[in-house]
């Protein structure tokens, strides 16, 4: 990705889930850039080590006709995904006063549904 694309990320690594579903950039190639059935991201052949870059990447992650892509308002470049991107670590069942709270953690974040 270039380094306008890259520069234009920081705000996304801050703020709320971008609006990915929003942009449509141009298809720029393919991105050596594997996430790996058991979780880790490989890029150009190393694990990529830093929560923070795995968490930016993991918030610009787009599926569309079976493939998946990482996309920015300016560029959009085709990723390989072994299984599925997200890869729940662990989970538990909370009983609230509005019902039950389903906790998924996955690698580095926790989600919360309320079922």
């Amino acid at each position: 990705m270039s380094d306008i694309a890259l520069k234009g990320l920081k705000e996304v690594t801050t703020s709320s889930l971008p609006p990915v579903h929003l942009w449509k950039p141009d298809f720029c190639g393919d991105m050596d850039l594997v996430i790996k059935a058991n979780g880790d991201w490989i890029h150009e052949g190393g694990k990529i080590h830093r929560p923070a870059m795995v968490n930016m990447f993991s918030r610009i992650l787009w599926f569309e006709e079976g493939e998946y892509f990482l996309v920015t308002p300016v560029e959009k470049v085709r990723i390989q995904v072994e299984d599925a991107p997200f890869f729940v670590t662990e989970w538990n069942w909370i009983e609230t006063e509005q019902g039950r709270l389903l906790n998924l953690q996955h690698k580095p974040k926790m989600f919360q549904f309320l079922v």
